[in-house]
């Protein structure tokens, strides 16, 4: 089941953009790469060097993407990530689709691999990749269409501020 914890930081992150906070993303999805810069003011992590939880955002560098804002969220301990959850969207014929994919196998089977993390002051510095399946859902990812879904995988090296 798609565990919207990590993704909750989305809604409630309203802080400004601190001029640290910087980073990209690179999504791949049927053999094409994607492009994504770092939407710092709806980023963020909480927790400690030891063990914290974040919430990706970004938005697609070339406005003609087909893919949209992409978000990634999941917990960490040490350099082990747990509790994955991505979600993208997409625009075809001016509808737009939003694709889930979470941690266990009814819901995409979503890895998270960190290669680096540190904290230097309040800032979170974590680089690492991520593969699975999306798939689109009717109900925000509490049920998703693997059948219909796409295999992704990306790679992602940012640094973010904690969440206020």
């Amino acid at each position: 089941m798609f565990k919207p914890l990590p993704l909750l930081f989305l809604a409630c992150s309203v802080g400004a953009a601190q001029a640290e906070e910087r980073g990209d993303l690179a999504l791949t999805i049927d053999g094409e790469t994607y492009a994504y810069d770092l939407w710092a003011s709806q980023s963020d992590w909480s927790g400690s060097a030891d063990y914290g939880s974040l919430s990706i955002n970004a938005r697609p560098v070339d406005d003609a993407s087909p893919y949209g804002a992409l978000s990634l969220g999941f917990s960490f301990a040490g350099t082990n990530a747990d509790l994955g959850e991505l979600r993208v969207s997409s625009v075809t014929d001016g509808e737009t689709t939003r694709h889930y994919a979470g941690e266990d196998a009814e819901d995409g089977a979503l890895t998270v691999t960190l290669a680096s993390s540190s904290v230097s002051g309040e800032e979170l510095s974590v680089a690492g990749s991520f593969e699975g399946r999306a798939g689109p859902s009717d109900n925000f990812g509490r049920d998703i269409d693997l059948a219909a879904g796409m295999d992704i995988e990306g790679t992602f090296d940012v640094v973010l501020a904690p969440y206020e």
